[in-house]
């Protein structure tokens, strides 16, 4: 073993015993053991919320270095901490990344092991999302073990909308373990379909089948990232999370967000599931009318360089339709733009093609997942 290595090994267990153990007893983390695996393994799990990998670390005794987006790399202070004590692999979040491949498929063949957390980013409606095509392939050509590892409760625990953490209850769960030499006799496209089916968990279901109350402070505020149009009065962005309540300031509809998850109230739409399928149909409908665009004012667009720090390019008033994304003198034509994801609850990134990647600040709270569904919408 290497020193660093071993200084691998070392801080992962350290953290493991003082940091991880603690935090998934207060979760009320349930899991159960993870046995002997052949190495080296590629463990690919679901994305519930920001802290899920303390969750998987409790479960896998064994160091594993882990796959993380590189914009957690915008501070200085935490990229040291995380290369010296940890050494994660970076992925570039709003496209693809052939660097990170590349490095996850290095790292397996010197023996290491990885945890990939497929989605690539947590869900605003405790769904698993969509896993991209190449997480299949890279299964197929690491030769490792392949281990999918569902966390559930996440979700309800600390939705990506929200703020601060819910005590309820979650649990871990090894899926399924595959030999290399059984992916290697599979296609792409029936180990995506192993991965979806593994992976696949729907909050709101598993609320119906097994009911768990998730109780914290302020619970409704920061719905209005993750619902940005009024069911009522079809109000983008008027939608306003208070302690335990949502009210939309447009036509002043109101409901609370229940210990369970769900809302009552008047607003039809009570499932923050439902809600936000119903949402982007609706934004789907809307953009069949001729000259329809999404506006935000008060956005600061900056440029992200390749040591992680940025560069303010525009500042303005957003302007999205189905031809140009546009802010001041800057646009770029949406033939051009490869790639929108989202940091955290509301920084919008995007990725150009030719590689170039910005992000947007807002002076005020808006919703960056409209932008979102509708770049996808496009696309489709």
């Amino acid at each position: 073993m290497s020193n660093g290595t071993r200084r691998y090994d070392i801080a992962y267990r350290l953290g493991r015993a003082l940091l991880v153990t603690p935090f998934a007893w207060y979760l009320r983390f349930r899991f159960k053991p993870v046995g002997e695996i052949p190495t080296p393994y590629l463990v690919v799990a679901n994305h519930t919320m920001d802290l899920d990998f303390m969750l998987v670390i409790r479960a896998f005794p064994r160091l594993m270095h882990f796959v993380i987006g590189d914009t957690v790399f915008q501070s200085g202070l935490l990229r040291r901490l995380l290369v010296s004590l940890h050494n994660p692999v970076a992925l570039r979040k709003g496209g693809t990344d052939m660097r990170a491949v590349l490095a996850i498929l290095q790292r397996l063949r010197a023996g290491q092991n990885i945890c990939l957390f497929a989605e690539g980013h947590t869900c605003f409606d405790g769904v698993t999302g969509p896993i991209p095509r190449g997480t299949a392939t890279l299964a197929r050509s690491a030769g490792a073990t392949l281990v999918t590892y569902v966390v559930g409760g996440g979700y309800f625990t600390a939705p990506r909308w929200g703020r601060g953490f819910r005590r309820g209850r979650t649990w871990g769960e090894v899926k399924g373990i595959y030999p290399p030499e059984q992916l290697k006799a599979m296609t792409d496209a029936e180990i995506a379909a192993l991965l979806a089916r593994d992976l696949h968990i729907d909050a709101a279901q598993e609320q119906q089948v097994n009911p768990v109350p998730y109780r914290g402070r302020r619970p409704a505020e920061g719905l209005e990232n993750a619902l940005y149009l009024c069911p009522r009065c079809l109000s983008f962005d008027s939608l306003q999370g208070e302690d335990n309540r949502l009210h939309c300031t447009a036509c002043g509809t109101r409901a609370v967000y229940t210990p369970l998850g769900a809302l009552e109230g008047d607003f039809g739409q009570l499932q923050i599931r439902d809600w936000v399928a119903w949402q982007r149909q609706t934004l789907a409908g809307m953009m069949a009318e001729e000259g329809f665009a999404l506006k935000d004012e008060g956005q600061t667009l900056r440029q992200v360089q390749e040591d992680h720090s940025v560069r303010e390019v525009a500042h303005g008033t957003l302007h999205m339709d189905r031809r140009h994304i546009r802010i001041g003198d800057w646009a770029l034509p949406m033939d051009s733009l490869r790639g929108v994801a989202i940091f955290r609850k509301n920084r919008l990134l995007l990725t150009d093609s030719n590689g170039e990647r910005y992000d947007f600040a807002s002076d005020h709270v808006r919703s960056a997942l409209k932008y979102k569904d509708m770049f996808e919408l496009i696309k489709e």
